[in-house]
């Protein structure tokens, strides 16, 4: 095996994904900033709120309900969330909010896109 060899020896686990109880036990102090430039003043002074530069992206809170759902959508949505390392709430959520989209309750993201880029546009000198 050549020193650059990456791969996992025989009895050893290969590790995919992000070490998230490392990255927790961390401090700001161990953090290695060196790629990610400071913001000038200048940059920061420029900054918006989103929701007033993009308001159709802006969403609104979330409300906190009680639902009942079979088990099976249940074990679905929770076997689906630790595959992904996320939460199985954030994924039916996504899904809901996906079908309402599919249903016409929102602008298609192209065309808001378009919108919001061409608002831009027209503010330029």
């Amino acid at each position: 095996m050549s020193k650059n060899d990456t791969s996992a020896k025989k009895g050893e686990e290969e590790t995919i994904g992000t070490d998230w109880a490392r990255l927790e036990s961390m401090t700001d102090e161990e953090i290695d900033l060196s790629d990610i430039p400071e913001l000038t003043e200048e940059q920061l002074a420029s900054m918006r709120p989103t929701a007033e530069v993009i308001p159709a992206l802006a969403r609104q809170g979330k409300t906190r309900i009680t639902i009942r759902l079979d088990d099976d959508i249940v074990t679905f949505f929770k076997q689906q969330a630790h595959e992904n390392n996320t939460n199985y709430q954030t994924l039916i959520n996504a899904t809901l909010h996906q079908v309402m989209v599919q249903q016409g309750k929102q602008h298609d993201l192209r065309t808001m896109i378009k919108e919001i880029v061409q608002q831009e546009l027209a503010k330029a000198p």
